[in-house]
């Protein structure tokens, strides 16, 4: 506007100069002057164009990042949301396996100790068993010594091995006086304790012979009398609980010596008295 204002004033200066009868020189000189404004005039056009090219280009420059932040951001955020997701689901599978993971070791910290209890239980009974065995073979050393009696653990069992002939004569299921001392021994023994009382009759494989066939038919009767006259014996003479007791016959089924000379045949006729603890008894 300025420019615009110099110029007229110039134009109009010319007039009055040329009117008033201006120099051609000095005419000249405004004319100059005017041609110079027109080129300033023309330059500040054209600079004003330029700004304005120049304002469109910035402008379109800022848009296009404007909307490539905008793009960005929402990338961004949508990466962020599905980050964290995942990361909410993953703390959600630790605190699922660290539960699991307690729960595992509070079940195998109670299988320990479990596992401890029962040991120190069996090493109590294997204790236990060590010195009813020691007290039998006390009370009944000049037997042992004899080998007319044996007494082995079998399992966590006591067993009480005795040969027949010190109990019995041959096919006969009458307890011989050097047999009831013996006995007498074992029920002395059975008293102080609280186990079930298991007597087992033994045979040979000697068959039954013809004279004795139609009191024992077999082995099998053979073994169950003996065993039988055992437990009675106990009941009868020691007072031995008959609750606590069971007597089984198992013929020349389950020998200890596998062989046919006398010494074998002899071990194999046998009554053991097996100590069972009570909760065996209900288990049969």
């Amino acid at each position: 506007m300025k420019l615009l204002t110099k110029i007229a004033t110039g134009v109009v200066t010319a007039t009055l100069l040329t009117g008033c009868g201006i120099t051609t020189e000095v005419h000249q000189a405004v004319i100059k002057d005017l041609d110079q404004c027109r080129v300033d005039l023309a330059y500040c056009k054209k600079t004003r164009a330029d700004d304005a090219d120049f304002q469109r280009q910035v402008r379109t420059d800022l848009e296009s990042q404007n909307a490539t932040l905008k793009q960005e951001n929402e990338s961004t955020r949508k990466d962020l949301l599905a980050y964290r997701g995942k990361s909410e689901a993953e703390l959600v599978s630790c605190v699922d396996a660290r539960h699991k993971l307690e729960t595992d070791l509070e079940t195998i910290r109670q299988l320990h100790n479990a596992c401890e209890a029962e040991l120190n239980q069996k090493k109590a009974n294997l204790q236990e068993l060590a010195d009813k065995t020691a007290r039998f073979k006390d009370k009944l050393q000049s037997e042992i010594a004899a080998r007319n009696v044996e007494i082995e653990n079998l399992r966590g069992q006591l067993s009480v091995r005795v040969l027949d002939k010190i109990l019995f004569r041959s096919g006969s299921a009458v307890i011989l006086p050097e047999g009831q001392k013996v006995l007498a021994k074992l029920a002395d023994l059975l008293a102080t304790e609280d186990d079930i009382v298991r007597v087992e009759g033994h045979t040979d494989s000697v068959p039954i012979g013809a004279a004795l066939k139609e009191k024992y038919p077999s082995n099998w009767e053979l073994s169950g009398a003996r065993a039988a006259s055992v437990v009675r014996y106990f009941e009868q003479d020691h007072k031995v609980d008959p609750t606590r007791m069971e007597a089984v016959g198992f013929s020349m089924y389950r020998p200890v010596a596998t062989g046919d000379s006398p010494e074998e045949l002899q071990r194999n006729r046998r009554v053991e008295i097996v100590l069972l603890p009570p909760r065996k008894l209900d288990a049969k």
